[in-house]
């Protein structure tokens, strides 16, 4: 289910405009092949470059204007919190609302992917 779930929203997520990223932004491979866990080079939480990225707000070293809007409670600079939020951000960043374009940050295609591959493969830390 949760394969078949996240397809629909990878498709889904194709027909929105992105973040764009310094690849341009179009057309991408975060969404066109399905994940296939078993076979999937999985990356573990260090080596998943979006959260570089996410952290510039969701940081719990961030307060106030820092956070750019992000809620005090939702910080991915560890693993766990990372983790309990992985449905969350797969449905932000696939929708396009996450990094928000007014941040002024951006994921790659490729960043996205391993974010995605992480995220339906069990959150590996």
């Amino acid at each position: 289910m949760q394969r078949l779930l996240f397809g629909v929203v990878a498709a889904f997520s194709l027909l929105l405009p992105g973040c764009g990223g310094e690849d341009g932004g179009g057309s991408d491979d975060t969404g066109e092949r399905e994940i296939d866990c078993d076979n999937e080079a999985v990356p573990s939480y260090s080596e998943v470059r979006a959260f570089g990225v996410c952290t510039n707000c969701h940081s719990s070293d961030n307060e106030g204007v820092e956070r750019n809007g992000a809620p005090p409670s939702l910080n991915f600079d560890s693993h766990d919190g990372a983790a309990s939020a992985a449905p969350r951000i797969v449905n932000q960043v696939s929708m396009g609302s996450m990094p928000p374009a007014t941040s002024g940050f951006s994921l790659t295609s490729g960043e996205k992917r391993e974010l995605f591959v992480w995220a339906e493969c069990g959150t590996p830390e």
